[in-house]
């Protein structure tokens, strides 16, 4: 070619790039690092890859973080979940408050409260 690029050359261009280098494009986006910027050119590839590896192992280990905390009958687990609670008005907490039939419950040596 003779330098004079036609607009679909630089399309074709960007696309190959992008499907040769998804972690490129990933790492662009992630920043909001314009495509072949100087900011771009000084990044090393390996560079986006260990960036890209340590995203992925996290998000990995936060999924299975959630996994394990969720709330499984009989282990006392319940405290694990965060945002486990549904968000109820001032009216119906204090309505399902009032449907507490207390004679359910039987106080155990001071400190524990136990079901019937």
């Amino acid at each position: 070619m003779d330098g004079n690029f036609s607009i679909q050359d630089i399309q074709e261009f960007i696309l190959k790039w992008n499907n040769d280098y998804p972690i490129d494009r990933y790492w662009r986006k992630k920043y909001s690092i314009p495509f072949n910027s100087e900011q771009h050119r000084k990044m090393s590839l390996l560079d986006m890859r260990i960036d890209f590896e340590e995203d992925r192992l996290f998000d990995k280990s936060n999924e299975e973080k959630e996994e394990r905390s969720v709330y499984i009958a009989g282990t006392n687990n319940y405290l694990r979940k965060k945002n486990r609670f549904v968000k109820v008005s001032d009216k119906e907490a204090e309505d399902l408050f009032n449907q507490i039939d207390i004679s359910q419950f039987n106080q155990s040596d001071g400190k524990e409260i136990i079901l019937k």
